[in-house]
């Protein structure tokens, strides 16, 4: 017999926003102020879901003064310009509503500091009750250290908890977790694919212990 779910951690980038342009202006402002390439072709695509630093670790390779100097820009610009640009998808917030009602919401992400800005930004904070991100101690998906720390806060068993996400990584860091897997999208081989986020309900309501 499995256990009653009791938590769903959302993924933010591609689950909860449609964030590609925000993140790619974001870290092209970067460059730009180094002078260097500015994002192409699967660098654009790997933005998205990555962390800052496995994105500048891709950018830079062997070049950990270039990397070191990206993250310190990074945390020198500010994100505000670019919140216009992230789209929260369609029936989000009704879904998270009716959500809230049963289950204790949290979202857990690879962003770092703009996770816990955004979500009074966008009125998320009326159902979200945590935000884990990525920092000091706390590596970026697949590890699971974001999503334990959500486990931790609530209290709650990795049986009982379930993580919506869209990227192959989100598997991964669910699995090493411990807690079951919903994908939203269809960028998660061997998942159903789940394009309306008003499904997610009865995805969440009907997954499997």
């Amino acid at each position: 017999m499995g256990s009653a779910l009791k938590l769903v951690m959302f993924d933010c980038d591609g689950v909860l926003f449609h964030s590609e342009r925000a993140n790619v202006e974001f870290y092209n402002a970067i460059l730009r102020r180094m002078g260097e390439p500015l994002l192409a072709g699967e660098l654009e695509r790997f933005c998205t879901y990555a962390s800052a630093r496995q994105l500048f670790d891709a950018c830079f390779p062997g070049d950990p003064e270039r990397h070191e100097r990206a993250v310190e820009i990074a945390h020198e610009i500010s994100y505000e310009p670019f919140y216009e640009f992230m789209v929260p998808v369609p029936g989000m917030f009704e879904t998270l509503a009716g959500l809230a009602e049963r289950y204790a919401l949290a979202m857990a992400t690879n962003r770092s500091r703009t996770a816990a800005e955004l979500v009074p930004r966008f009125g998320l904070d009326r159902h979200i009750r945590f935000v884990s991100a990525v920092g000091p101690g706390v590596r970026p998906k697949p590890e699971p250290d974001i999503l334990v720390r959500c486990l931790d806060h609530f209290g709650v068993a990795p049986g009982e908890a379930v993580y919506v996400g869209d990227a192959v990584t989100d598997r991964e860091a669910a699995a090493r977790a411990g807690t079951r897997f919903v994908g939203f999208g269809d960028r998660v081989p061997g998942v159903p694919a789940i394009l309306d986020f008003t499904e997610l309900t009865a995805a969440i309501d009907d997954h499997p212990a």
